[in-house]
């Protein structure tokens, strides 16, 4: 059922909600075909299937992430931000102009438990990305998608993210990579959670200092607390 993580939210085993884990990734992460054509020297479109693929949805997920290199663990934001990275049928169109990207998807957005097989291909969520990268050391987003089921709960989320990212490369095998993410996820009809995410890491060769923080805003029932103080009448 996965790795034991502190404050770790999202997922489920059979059937029911997995607090303080997290399970570990499908067998098959991405299969995935990409057409893209180029119109000029600084404008080109693309078309993206994935079975599973990645929508256009939050930062680049965590494990992919130059400043989570090195981290063994998801962060407890996860599905604050990245949480979508694998999903079972998504179309993404997307077009480049000079330094942006806008690109728009639709998927399946209620992961299956069965991490062996491949999950029942239905499009049941989308969502949006706009793009910025001004230079090879930097990298912006923003995004937000309606997610149908993403926690096997049948509650339906409206997800919102951005992010910066700044990766410098010294020379030498040395270099620093930093992530800045907020994230939102918005229960139709009920509350709004946000999330923040700070890590960073600096490598140079034979070392490497990793670090993260985060502020992330669960309830009592995300991670399975019971209230069992009694209570005297007066």
């Amino acid at each position: 059922k996965g790795y034991p993580l502190l404050f770790q939210t999202g997922d489920t085993w059979q059937d029911q909600p997995l607090p303080d884990y997290k399970d570990p990734h499908n067998l098959f992460d991405e299969l995935s075909a990409t057409y893209s054509h180029r119109f000029s020297d600084h404008t080109s479109a693309f078309l993206y299937f994935g079975y599973p693929g990645k929508p256009a949805l939050g930062p680049p997920v965590f494990m992919h992430r130059p400043s989570a290199m090195s981290n063994p663990d998801a962060p407890i934001g996860h599905d604050w931000m990245d949480g979508t990275h694998i999903t079972f049928g998504v179309a993404t169109a997307g077009i480049s102009i000079s330094d942006w990207k806008l690109e728009g998807s639709t998927f399946n957005g209620s992961p299956p438990e069965n991490l062996y097989g491949f999950g029942k291909l239905k499009i049941n969520s989308y969502s949006g990305r706009l793009s910025y990268n001004p230079s090879n050391e930097l990298a912006f987003q923003i995004s937000s998608g309606y997610i149908t089921n993403p926690d096997g709960d049948s509650v339906d989320v409206i997800r919102s993210t951005a992010s910066a990212i700044y990766t410098q490369n010294y020379g030498d095998g040395s270099w620093w990579a930093t992530t800045f993410s907020w994230g939102e996820n918005h229960a139709v009809n009920l509350e709004r959670k946000e999330a923040f995410l700070i890590e960073s890491q600096y490598t140079i060769p034979n070392y490497t200092f990793f670090y993260r923080t985060e502020y992330v805003q669960k309830s009592d029932v995300d991670l399975a607390l019971s209230d069992n103080r009694t209570r005297s009448e007066e």
